[in-house]
């Protein structure tokens, strides 16, 4: 009968150190929360450009018609949508390239917009491609808001990278 009352103990004490470290766990949670680098649903949306009243949005289009790459830019009315979102998507449409990707939101954290993107990593575009689709985005971040770095995220999760060209963390905005 001792040997059943020590194993009853036993199994008591493994249940409450258990309990502990799942307690402990949980209060970890809820004070710090899930990782910083993680998009979170309930993130209230700024706009990505602090200028109010801007009605005009600057898209950049990419034309290789003579062989070389060109940037074209256009123009158009603000829809009342974020500056950058509007014009990052104009430039996924145009492009061609990625046309059924789109930039989500665009949540600014101080001087570093977090772009929010569905559909548009986790597969190749081929290397030229790739890197077109980079300098649209950047361009289209530096002619729509003064954010001096990127970071790039999809579906809430950060993007490590598109294709080759590696994106993990702050990209700096070209100036």
């Amino acid at each position: 009968m001792r040997t059943r009352d020590a194993g009853n103990a036993l199994w008591t004490i493994v249940a409450i150190v258990v309990a502990v470290a799942v307690l402990a766990g949980i209060a970890y949670y809820v004070m710090n929360g899930p990782p910083k680098d993680v998009l979170r649903k309930e993130e209230i949306h700024v706009p990505a450009n602090d200028s109010k009243g801007s009605d005009k949005i600057r898209i950049t289009i990419p034309d290789g018609s003579s062989g070389k790459l060109e940037w074209e830019e256009e123009v158009v009315e603000a829809t009342g949508e974020d500056p950058v979102v509007e014009a990052v998507n104009r430039f996924l449409v145009e492009s061609t390239i990625a046309p059924e990707a789109r930039l989500v939101k665009a949540i600014r954290d101080g001087k570093n917009l977090k772009l929010n993107f569905s559909g548009l990593f986790g597969r190749g575009y081929g290397t030229d491609n790739e890197g077109i689709l980079l300098e649209g985005i950047m361009l289209a971040v530096k002619k729509n808001s003064d954010a001096e770095t990127v970071e790039f995220f999809e579906d809430g999760s950060p993007a490590q990278g598109l294709g080759n060209l590696e994106l993990e963390g702050p990209q700096p905005v070209p100036r």
